[in-house]
């Protein structure tokens, strides 16, 4: 494992982040909660976005990790004699979790419905989703989808996947924010998560909107605030003119 956002500012874990995949449509996080996922109180610790919590992934991080929190996964490493502890974890997808771990245990699936266990897999029914965790050696992935079958297909088609070069590619997505955050050394951990919010707020083309457009900081439902869109562009030439730009 490389440690591919070693050099990425550290902020704590955050109870109730939210985690989302990049150019998220705004209807998933309308209509399907479930699609999405938060993190909970235990470092590591991540449940969907519906209320009821009633199942949750804990892949056990180490207290003192340094943590990269992305607003679509998060980076710990920890260096101890030599040894590396770490998991890299990333939402590709709306109901997709994928990530490896090093020097860690594998990850694990919890629920308070009946949780079932076979060879590698592990799977829950929570409404009308399932909810399966396979974990192959040091890659795992996590699949909500509506029957087991289907969420069986998906995981094995990420974990034959090169996983290295997906989180590569986040590297190189956030080259604008690695400069600015060069020239805010000492507001790292304010920098990076004004940042992560604002490439989480970001949604495609969709409705009568023709271009990339940002979700209101002030609502929970589809909304564009007209008032916002200077401030935002402002903000946005310091990390990616081209989105600035749109």
């Amino acid at each position: 494992m490389n440690c591919t956002f070693k050099s990425y500012p550290s902020h704590p874990w955050n109870r109730g982040w939210t985690f989302e995949p990049r150019n998220c449509p705004s209807n998933i996080r309308e209509k399907q909660p479930e699609k999405l996922f938060k993190a909970l109180e235990t470092m590591g610790s991540i449940s969907s976005c519906e209320e009821d919590e009633a199942w949750n992934l804990n892949i056990p991080i180490p207290e003192n990790s340094r943590l990269a929190l992305l607003f679509n996964g998060f980076c710990a490493y920890l260096k101890k004699k030599d040894k590396l502890y770490a998991a890299e974890v990333l939402i590709p997808a709306p109901g997709i979790i994928w990530g490896r771990i090093r020097g860690i245990p594998i990850p694990a699936l919890s629920s308070r419905n009946n949780l079932q266990t076979e060879g590698a897999l592990q799977w829950t029914e929570n409404h009308s989703s399932t909810i399966l965790l396979e974990v192959q050696e040091n890659n795992f992935c996590l699949v909500c989808s509506q029957t087991l079958k289907e969420a069986q297909q998906i995981a094995g088609n990420y974990l034959s996947l090169d996983f290295e070069k997906a989180i590569r590619q986040e590297v190189d997505n956030r080259q604008g924010a690695t400069h600015l955050f060069e020239e805010m050394s000492h507001h790292d951990a304010l920098a990076v998560i004004c940042v992560e919010s604002m490439m989480k707020a970001l949604r495609p083309p969709e409705g009568n909107i023709p271009h990339l457009w940002s979700q209101a900081s002030d609502s929970t439902t589809p909304h564009l605030n007209i008032n916002e869109t200077c401030p935002l562009a402002l903000a946005w030439r310091h990390i990616n003119i081209d989105v600035a730009e749109e």
